[in-house]
């Protein structure tokens, strides 16, 4: 099975359990704070990747981690992820989830980057015309900084991406002279 059906099946799994449990929020909650442990320790990942380590040392460091601070719902599906040797696939498993939170939530994510910071007034006005323009009501907007793109702005929601960055633009100019149709071709006359 591969890894996208795996991490989709326990995800809808996770998701369909808060909902019947009413415990949505506090489920959301904890996977995002794995999700930025997982981000944040290196060691954690290595732990939960690694064939080597036992399942009962990861289901004690898990317990550890997550017994005093997170639902019973999260704990017992973390275990159960071990139980199944599944806890390789959590990263997947997180990201799924989040998509299915969203879903449930009816919440578009947004993802805005730009070459430099953006005043909170500019995503302000953004959030407001995004909404106009596509009646979406409730957005969660993820901006991001890479100076890569020189300057302009990607956006992307949905299926939907907007690329007016410098860099796209230079790599368009790059294309058009390569193909430049007005260069002289030597023997046609």
């Amino acid at each position: 099975m591969s890894d996208y059906r795996i991490a989709s099946r326990y995800a809808k799994s996770l998701i369909d359990i808060a909902i019947e449990q009413n415990q949505v929020e506090e489920v959301n909650n904890d996977i995002h704070r794995i999700q930025q442990l997982m981000k944040s320790s290196h060691r954690f990942m290595v732990l939960l990747k690694s064939p080597v380590i036992p399942p009962d040392l990861k289901r004690k460091v898990i317990d550890e981690l997550f017994a005093k601070n997170s639902h019973v719902i999260t704990l017992k599906f973390l275990q159960l992820l071990v139980h199944k040797r599944r806890e390789s696939h959590l990263e997947n498993v997180i990201k799924e989830f989040i998509g299915f939170y969203n879903q449930y939530k009816k919440v578009t994510p947004v993802y805005f980057t730009t070459a430099v910071p953006v005043d909170p007034d500019v995503l302000d006005k953004l959030r407001s015309v995004f909404t106009q323009r596509t009646g979406v009501k409730d957005i969660e907007l993820h901006t991001h900084v890479d100076e890569k793109i020189v300057g302009g702005f990607i956006f992307r929601y949905g299926d939907n991406l907007i690329d007016a960055s410098v860099r796209r633009q230079l790599h368009k100019m790059d294309v058009w002279f390569a193909e430049n149709p007005y260069e002289k071709q030597i023997g046609n006359r």
